[in-house]
C-alpha cells in the first residue's frame, strides 16, 4: 500500500496526498483484473495506434514528427496552432494533452486568467522517478520460491528495503532525496512485461522489463546513472541471483531524461503531483474560448486511466452544442 501511495510522487510517506495517489492507482484496476494492473496487448503503443486509427476514420489529419510551437488566438478565442516548421493549422478548438505547464507556455503571454497561471505555478514540482527499461536474455529466478509456486511475474514485483522497519527505511529514503542524495535502498517496482504479453518479445527472444525506482533526486545527472543502475541491479541480484547477467541492454530515464524524451515539464510522470487535490488541478476549460486541457494534470489525476482526456472531450462536445458520447 505504501509504495502505491508513493509511486510517481514528489513526496515522502508522511506527506499529505499519498492516500490520493493510492486511490488514483487503484482506479487502474479494471473489472476482471483480480486486483492487479492490466496492460494493453502489444504495449502502450497499441493505445496510441487505436486512437489514431479512430481519428483517421473520422476524417482527422494527423501531424507527426513535429512539435507545436504556439497556440494562436483571434479575438481572444482559439484559432489554431503553429508547428515548429512554421506551418499554421487552423482550428476553433485546441485540446492540450501535454502537461499544463507546457500548455501555459504555448499560450500568448497574458492570455490565460492570472488566477489560473498563479495557481498552477504554485503546484509545479519536478519528477523524482527513475525508469530503467531493460531487455533481458532470460527470466530471473527467485530461489525463495518453491518450484511449484505460481509465477511471480503476473503482476508488479515490489522490492522493499531489507530493514526491520520498511516505513522507517522509506522515511530515510525520502530524506536522502530531499538532501540531493541517491538513496541506497529505494523502493523498486519491477515489471517483466513479456510474461504477460509474449508479443512484446523481440526477434532475439529478449524479455521487455523495467525497474520503476521511487524516489531519486530531480537533479540526478546522466553521469551518475551508470553506477546507480549497477547498484539497482545488485539489489535485484539479492532477490534473483544472476539478474545482472541477463541484461542485454538498458535505457535509463532520469527526470531530466523523461523531459527530454517525452517533453513532460520537469520529468514528472503525473504532470501535476498527485498530492494536489482534485479541485486544485488544471481545469478542462482554461478560461480562453476554444482552448482546453485534457492531460494527467487535470481532474481526476495522473495515472494510466485516460479519464481526463475522456472528460475533456465530453466538455468540448457540450460547449459545441453536440451530445456527449
Amino acid at each position: 500500500m505504501v509504495t502505491d501511495g508513493l509511486s510517481g510522487l514528489n513526496a515522502g510517506p508522511d506527506d499529505p496526498g499519498t492516500g490520493h495517489n493510492f486511490l488514483v492507482h487503484n482506479m487502474c484496476r479494471l473489472p476482471g483484473a483480480d486486483g492487479t494492473w492490466m496492460i494493453a496487448k502489444g504495449g502502450m503503443g497499441t493505445v496510441s495506434r487505436t486512437f489514431a486509427d479512430a481519428a483517421r476514420a473520422a476524417g482527422a489529419q494527423l501531424f507527426t514528427g513535429t512539435r507545436v510551437k504556439e497556440i494562436t488566438l483571434d479575438g481572444g478565442a482559439a484559432s489554431g496552432v503553429v508547428l515548429d516548421d512554421g506551418q499554421a493549422v487552423r482550428a476553433k478548438v485546441v485540446l492540450g494533452a501535454c502537461d499544463p505547464f507546457r500548455l501555459i507556455e504555448l499560450m500568448p503571454d497574458g492570455a490565460l486568467p492570472a488566477e489560473l497561471t498563479a495557481r498552477m505555478a504554485g503546484v509545479r514540482r519536478p519528477g523524482t522517478t527513475l525508469k530503467v527499461n531493460m531487455a533481458l536474455a532470460g527470466l530471473p529466478r527467485f530461489p525463495c520460491l518453491p518450484p511449484e509456486a505460481p509465477s511471480p511475474f503476473g503482476a508488479t514485483i515490489h522490492l522493499l528495503p531489507y530493514q526491520d522497519s520498511p516505513l522507517a527505511s522509506l522515511r530515510a529514503m525520502w530524506m536522502d532525496v530531499m538532501s540531493g542524495r541517491l538513496p541506497a535502498e529505494p523502493t523498486i517496482e519491477w515489471y517483466v512485461h513479456t510474461t504477460v504479453d509474449p508479443s512484446l518479445q523481440d526477434q532475439g527472444g529478449h524479455h521487455s522489463s523495467a525497474l520503476f525506482v521511487q524516489s531519486v533526486p530531480a537533479t540526478l545527472t546522466d553521469d551518475q546513472v551508470p553506477s546507480y543502475v549497477e547498484h539497482l541491479l545488485s539489489i535485484c541480484d539479492s532477490y534473483a541471483p544472476g539478474t545482472s547477467a541477463l541484461v542485454a541492454d538498458a535505457f535509463p530515464l532520469t527526470p531530466a531524461g523523461i523531459e527530454r524524451h517525452f517533453g513532460i515539464t520537469g520529468g514528472h510522470i503525473h504532470h501535476v503531483d498527485n498530492t494536489v487535490s482534485f479541485t486544485d488541478r488544471m481545469p478542462y476549460a482554461t478560461g480562453v474560448d476554444g482552448v482546453y486541457a485534457g492531460s494527467a494534470g487535470c481532474y481526476p489525476a495522473g495515472s494510466v486511466v485516460g479519464a481526463a482526456g475522456h472528460n475533456a472531450a465530453q466538455k468540448i462536445l457540450r460547449d459545441l452544442g453536440r451530445p456527449p458520447r
